[in-house]
């Protein structure tokens, strides 16, 4: 039996969202095209007596040690599987926090992956739908940690394939937003039905799309469209767009130098901010 690991938790990017009308569970309804960047949180894991958490992050803000995702994980396995063993877990944060970018739940997903191995439990005895409404919605995308479309709540996937290199910039303002606010604002307007159609090369896919949350958090947070502007007037920025419910926004490259290049010009403009180039992982 594994009793300790170094795990990889990696960033997911909403490079399209389309939020449709809630179903019967008062959940909206979304279908979104994620994939995953060069950015990881690290987990450090070892078999213990009982289970505990520590984060450990260059962040301004702080992560409960009692009610989070790796908690809520174990809880929700252990509720099934009573027998499973308990861990030390000490995460090393270098996703941004309540940035759009799936830090917790990557970390609960690796977490999940890890549990399954270590306590030898076949996936297929896993409800992802019902882990996605105790845990977090883009738990299943994070656990399979591939390029995906993603609809339901979050829990059908059908992989896809990135037969071409592309590179992000990362733009993050350090403003905090709270995903549950947002999406209670987006119910107060229109829905409409916004099909992905996953014939359509990845590139014409990402154009053809938008993500339905941003104009809300502008209008709450007017630096997010100053943001998308900047970063689209860089060179070679074939498009710009936040990421999930916000604040982080990236630009998209396909040249690695015009990417490199971009991410010191806007660390310039924006000093302040959290600003990183990444590889989109096949």
């Amino acid at each position: 039996m594994i009793s300790h690991r170094k795990l990889y938790a990696c960033a997911k990017i909403n490079l399209t969202l389309h939020v449709l009308k809630k179903g019967l569970d008062n959940y909206h309804q979304i279908r979104s095209l994620v994939v995953f960047v060069d950015l990881y949180d690290e987990l450090h894991i070892k078999r213990a007596d009982e289970l505990t958490v520590k984060f450990s992050n260059n962040f301004d803000e702080q992560i409960s040690l009692k009610n989070n995702t790796l908690l809520k994980v174990h809880t929700y396995l252990k509720s099934i599987f009573p027998k499973i063993n308990n861990y030390s877990i000490n995460v090393i944060k270098n996703i941004p926090i309540a940035a759009g970018l799936g830090g917790g739940s990557a970390d609960a997903a690796a977490f999940l992956r890890y549990i399954l191995e270590d306590n030898n439990i076949d996936s297929n005895q896993i409800d992802f739908k019902k882990i996605s409404y105790a845990v977090g919605a883009d738990i299943p995308v994070c656990f399979y940690n591939r390029p995906s479309f993603i609809a339901g709540i979050g829990e059908l996937l059908t992989e896809t394939s990135i037969n071409e290199r592309f590179y992000l910039v990362l733009v993050n303002p350090k403003i905090s937003i709270s995903t549950k606010d947002i999406y209670k604002k987006y119910n107060e307007k229109s829905t409409r039905e916004n099909l992905i159609n996953v014939n359509l090369s990845l590139i014409d896919t990402i154009m053809n799309g938008k993500n339905d949350l941003e104009d809300i958090v502008i209008s709450d947070f007017h630096i997010i469209k100053e943001i998308i502007q900047s970063i689209n007037k860089t060179k070679g920025c074939m498009i710009a767009r936040m990421s999930g419910s916000g604040p982080t926004c990236y630009g998209i490259y396909k040249d690695e130098y015009d990417a490199r290049f971009n991410e010191a010009e806007l660390k310039k403009q924006y000093p302040q901010y959290w600003i990183k180039m990444f590889n989109v992982l096949a």
